[in-house]
């Protein structure tokens, strides 16, 4: 900021005591940024005449920030991508059926999963990515299934759980087949 004492110059009479000569008088600023979507770690966003004030009544320069994103609990980014792991039962894989995926947006979507969904699976749900910076077209979401096998080994149909049922079901019509 330019020295009020002086208006810059780095004297009056005598040597400016509130700049100590230098024309400038530092000063800690808040400053409010809007960063724009699809902003990526490392871009450099330029705010033009909100640096330091110039010398000797120079016009103000400019500031300078570079972006540094945070990891997200559930997505991971690559590019204009957005990945996210969906663990699903034994059942739901082999049965088919459909999961609640989040979203950017905030509103879950809702994928159907057809039967023989193989763990390690991806689903690709296009412009639900990553806005790019400076066009209107988005990335996708990347759903990789994950098939949670139980850590438990029932012994008898009789004492499945209702979720269980559908497995046992399942088993039942594969035995039947074979």
């Amino acid at each position: 900021m330019q020295c009020p004492a002086c208006g810059g110059a780095g004297q009056s009479r005598t040597k400016c005591s509130s700049c100590s000569g230098s024309g400038l008088k530092k000063v800690t600023k808040n400053v409010e940024v809007k960063v724009p979507a699809g902003c990526d770690s490392g871009t450099n966003l330029r705010l033009l005449n909100m640096g330091d004030a110039g010398a000797h009544g120079g016009p103000k320069g400019h500031l300078w920030v570079m972006t540094r994103i945070s990891e997200h609990p559930i997505f991971r980014r690559d590019g204009l991508d957005v990945h996210v792991n969906i663990p699903i039962s034994v059942a739901t894989a082999v049965l088919g059926g459909s999961i609640t995926v989040p979203t950017l947006k905030g509103t879950p979507h809702t994928v159907a999963l057809r039967p023989g969904t193989q763990p390690e699976e991806v689903i690709r749900l296009n412009g639900f990515g990553v806005k790019h910076i400076t066009r209107s077209n988005f990335g996708d979401q990347v759903i990789h299934i994950k098939v949670e096998i139980p850590r438990y080994v029932l012994t008898s149909p009789f004492t499945a759980t209702d979720s269980d049922s559908s497995l046992w079901l399942c088993v039942a019509v594969i035995r039947v087949i074979q």
